[in-house]
């Protein structure tokens, strides 16, 4: 790892291998191109603290649960990641230093606290509650692979954007779910459409519903 003294400290670094590497953190990790201000060659803030991406989720999860609430009476099936103790909101509550995501207050022998405003210690000091990995990024995230790349989650995979989000596949897509698959648009349509063969809908057991909650209109 490069961090040579000089006139262009602190202007990069640069961390590479040949062979293989490891970065582990057994009690969190978080990796970000938030800018922070500061002087004399110190940043403003604590190693932890990631008020930008706790805000992002937050926005999010208002969102989803805004959706869920106006989906849930037509059918739909809710966003039950999203409720309350559910998998977003006990992220939530392990990042926010307003609740778990912090410090206690005291570590060996010393108060875990930094200044809210001159240089009284007021605020606590943040770390997540159990050892997340946080990816955070104020433009765009990006990760490609020229091979495969393979995402598996023991529990639930949540995914929300504040646009739009578009999928696309070469040559086949495929949902498959092992209970419910649920579609339900708020404003707009619900369209499905082939190029050239035609559009079928089948089930092999139980019934299958479609349904409006307005009544058709003209002929």
């Amino acid at each position: 790892m490069s961090s040579t003294r000089g006139a262009w400290r602190g202007m990069g670094a640069e961390l590479g291998t040949q062979d293989w590497g490891s970065l582990r953190a057994p009690k969190g990790l978080t990796l970000t191109t938030q800018a922070r201000a500061g002087s004399y060659g110190s940043a403003q803030g604590t190693q932890m603290d990631a008020p930008e991406a706790l805000a992002q989720v937050k926005a999010a999860t208002d969102l989803a649960q805004r959706l869920t609430q106006a989906s849930t009476p037509s059918g739909a099936q809710a966003l039950k990641t999203h409720e309350p103790k559910k998998a977003v909101d006990s992220w939530i509550e392990d990042t926010d230093p307003k609740k778990k995501g912090k410090h206690p207050s005291h570590v060996n022998g010393q108060e875990a606290l930094q200044p809210k405003s001159g240089r009284k210690l007021e605020d606590p000091v943040p770390r997540p509650d159990r050892p997340y990995l946080l990816l955070d990024s104020p433009s765009s995230l990006a990760h490609t692979s020229a091979g495969d790349v393979v995402s598996v989650s023991g529990q639930h995979t949540t995914r929300v954007s504040q646009g739009d989000q578009h999928e696309t596949a070469a040559h086949t897509s495929v949902l498959v779910s092992g209970q419910h698959t649920s579609l339900y648009t708020h404003e707009g349509e619900l369209q499905v459409k082939a190029a050239t063969e035609p559009v079928n809908a089948s089930h092999f057991c139980g019934a299958s519903t479609l349904a409006h909650s307005r009544r058709s209109c003209g002929a």
